[in-house]
């Protein structure tokens, strides 16, 4: 059986070592949870220790669980969106030039007139293209 520990005010259960930080739901006057797998106790602000049962120790597990399911969701999801950063980065230069080269059509009357007229606006103009938006 699981080892768990709840701590309200920290609003922390660890169960076999593994904490997860949560706003779970207790009585207002809860301090702590002691549970060794078998046997445990609840200590209240007001009052004396009590006896806990393995039923009061399960519901106290079936938090921690759908908890760190939520935290463990919620790290994939930054994971996530980091990688979606970095692909839009990668993109984001890859549109941006996309858009400011000059269209086929007017690359092929450069490279044309760059032979007639021994220049290079084609490679300037590529290269401008380049280096504004560079990888």
């Amino acid at each position: 059986m699981a080892t768990i520990n709840v701590v309200t005010e920290d609003k922390v259960i660890v169960v076999d070592g593994v904490s997860v930080h949560y706003p779970y739901d207790h009585p207002s006057n809860l301090w702590a949870i002691q549970w060794d797998g078998s046997n445990g106790h609840a200590e209240w602000t007001d009052g004396p220790n009590t006896e806990i049962t393995q039923s009061d120790a399960d519901g106290y597990q079936t938090q921690w669980a759908n908890a760190k399911s939520l935290n463990d969701a919620a790290t994939q999801d930054a994971v996530d969106a980091a990688d979606l950063a970095e692909s839009s980065r990668i993109k984001g230069y890859a549109e941006l030039r996309k858009e400011a080269y000059p269209s086929l059509k007017e690359q092929l009357d450069m490279i044309y007139w760059d032979k007639i007229n021994s220049t290079n606006l084609w490679q300037t103009a590529l290269s401008t293209v380049k280096t504004t938006y560079p990888k």
